[in-house]
């Protein structure tokens, strides 16, 4: 999805009027020109009057559906270029804000809580961290890891809903989110997704040295599993489509059980126009959430396999 503030920036310089940029931002968002003209109340002679200038500003060529299907492709390259230059400022703005802070002598267990940390927006306390970050260790060597992050600054307690908790300082977030960020990305663009074990991905994320000391059932699991998944969602958006499959099947190695990310393929699947695997997917989420929204998808797509066997008979 095109951000609608995004869209009135890029479309201002070709003389685009604010009733043209209302009817362009809703009709490449998939709706209607029937839904559109009502809620606008216009007729949809007007709202086609109204894309056709559209068309014309941009010199768009062409009849029919593709003239739509043109410009939104044109929008979506120019929304990727303005995401990578905004990514790639952010990138240089962060490394100079953490460039004074190293973790390369943390141990992995450190590493680990910083990431489930990161991850946990609330917060942890010590009975999480015992349980369910590393139920095989002790608690006082916990507590002397603990004391230790304390007393370097990786660590500070606060309360939160009344309880005692653990969360990272601010300039700690921003180093270990932008190497999270990093190490996704060579995940996704350097490796065969398909071959990659859960192993495989906590070694990539430098978080265990090899598989004896990983924890199927560790708590970060779900936690990256959500964040590959939002990261595949944000792809999705934008229409990098194989892109999004790599994040999400990599969520899918953390977490099999997340009816999100069923969902999300779903999603991706469908504007691939490959209905079946669509079909597949939203029932896989059906089977772990019966949403109303996953109800609606599957009979949809049921719908457009039953259409495509008619007009292939």
């Amino acid at each position: 999805m095109i951000p609608k503030k995004f869209l009135q920036n890029i479309t201002k310089p070709f003389g685009i009027t604010e009733g043209e940029s209302e009817v362009l931002s809703r009709a490449i968002q998939g709706e209607s020109l029937d839904d559109i003209a009502q809620e606008l109340g216009i007729s949809r002679d007007a709202l086609q009057k109204r894309l056709g200038e559209v068309y014309k500003k941009f010199k768009i060529l062409g009849f029919g559906p593709g003239k739509l299907a043109k410009l939104q492709q044109r929008l979506v390259e120019e929304y990727q270029k303005y995401r990578q230059n905004e990514s790639q400022k952010a990138e240089m703005d962060i490394s100079i804000e953490s460039e004074d802070i190293s973790l390369s002598y943390l141990s992995k267990q450190e590493m680990q809580l910083l990431y489930v940390l990161l991850l946990n927006k609330s917060g942890i306390d010590l009975t999480v961290i015992q349980k369910d970050i590393f139920p095989s260790v002790s608690l006082g060597e916990i507590l002397i890891m603990v004391g230790e992050m304390l007393k370097q600054g990786l660590l500070q307690e606060t309360k939160i809903d009344g309880e005692n908790k653990f969360i990272l300082g601010d300039d700690l977030k921003i180093s270990l989110a932008q190497q999270l960020k990093i190490q996704s990305k060579l995940i996704i663009e350097s490796f065969n997704f398909e071959e990659l074990t859960l192993s495989d991905l906590w070694q990539k994320l430098g978080l265990i040295n090899d598989e004896k000391t990983l924890l199927n059932e560790h708590i970060l699991n779900k936690y990256l599993a959500i964040y590959f998944n939002d990261c595949g969602y944000d792809a999705y958006e934008i229409w990098e489509l194989n892109t999004a499959q790599k994040y999400l099947f990599t969520a899918l190695k953390f977490a099999d059980n997340l009816d999100n990310i069923y969902y999300n393929l779903g999603l991706v699947y469908e504007k691939m126009q490959d209905w079946q695997s669509a079909l597949n997917y939203f029932k896989e989420a059906w089977e772990r959430n019966q949403d109303n929204n996953t109800s609606l998808k599957i009979a949809d797509m049921q719908k457009k396999l039953n259409s495509n066997i008619i007009n292939n008979s």
